[in-house]
Order: structure tokens, then sequence, then C-alpha cells
């Protein structure tokens, strides 16, 4: 790459960069507010949203969590954003811990449908009755040598071989990890 390309490429790079800065920078003022009242605004719109999102799960959560939750969702939604903002921040990871934890205790205690009730008519299997598609099996003598032949024990028992006695190894108490390796130091 030449010393030209590389100078454009820079270029090119850093315009690029600027750019998409801009663009960045405008999207979050439309999305968030130019001003401080639009910022506040927007801010409030979010914990509304927030909040609603989370009073549905009021019925899905442990009872002994339920009174986290106001009575109204609009008795709620009339405080000041500042203490929206704190409980949500407060009380949107408890809630959904408490639902799940509901969900785990709810199908931990359900029994399976079989074992609340019993078949009252088990099927019965079919025996098909033989057809006389196929003849009739025809049973051979068995003509193996080990029909003939009984096999017998050896009269004499074996002895167990007495265990080989295993050296005495010493037993080692270690204190620590440290005892393992020496003191680099000497």
């Amino acid at each position: 790459m030449t010393h030209s390309q590389r100078q454009w490429l820079s270029k090119l790079l850093r315009t690029m960069w600027s750019r998409i800065h801009t663009l960045w920078l405008a999207r979050n003022a439309d999305r968030h507010g130019r001003t401080s009242k639009a910022k506040n605004q927007a801010s409030l719109q979010q914990a509304h949203r927030t909040i609603r999102s989370l009073y549905p799960l009021k019925d899905q959560a442990l009872p002994e969590d339920r009174d986290l939750f106001y009575d109204d969702v609009e008795a709620h939604l009339q405080q000041p954003l500042r203490e929206l903002n704190a409980w949500v921040s407060v009380h949107q990871g408890l809630i959904a811990h408490s639902v799940r934890v509901a969900k785990l205790a709810a199908s931990s205690n359900t029994k399976p449908i079989t074992e609340l009730f019993s078949r009252l008519n088990p099927r019965r299997r079919r025996r098909y009755k033989p057809t006389e598609l196929l003849p009739r099996p025809v049973f051979f003598r068995d003509t193996k040598l080990t029909s003939f032949v009984t096999l017998t024990r050896n009269s004499r028992s074996r002895r167990k071989k007495p265990p080989v006695p295993q050296e005495k190894r010493p037993y080692l108490r270690q204190r620590s990890l440290h005892s393992l390796w020496p003191d680099p130091l000497g």
C-alpha cells in the first residue's frame, strides 16, 4: 500500500466514523429528547412502560412477593419519576426471580395425570390364531455331540492362593499445599 493510499484510507475512515457518530447522536436526541424537559418526559414514559409490563406478572409471582405491587397500577404511576425509577431498579429483578420460583414450585408439586387416574379398561393384547398358510414345523432330533456327553467336575477342589503381602507404605499427613514444594528461597 502506498503512502497516498494510506492517507486516502485514513481520511475515508475518519469521515465515515464522524458521520456515523453524528447520526447516532441525532438518533439519541430524537429518542431521548433534546432538551432536559423532553429527556425527563422520555424517561418518564420508559418508566411507565416498564412498570406496566411488570404488573401482569403480579398473579404469577409468589404470594409473599405480591405485596411489592400497588393495588392499582394507575395509582402507582402517579408517583414522581425518581420514585418510579427506584421502584423499578429495586423490584424488577426480584419480581422476575419470584415468577421463576413460582413456576418451578408449581411444576414440582404437580403429579402426572397418569398417577391421578387409574386406567379403567386396560387394553387386551390380541392373540392371533395360527393360520394354515405355513406348514407345521418339523422337529428334528438333536444330533450334536454335546447332547451325548455329560460334563463332570474335577474331584480336586482348587485351593485359593494366599494374598501376596504388599509393602508397608508410610502414611504421610499433609498439613497444607505448601509442604508439597520446597521453599524457593532456600
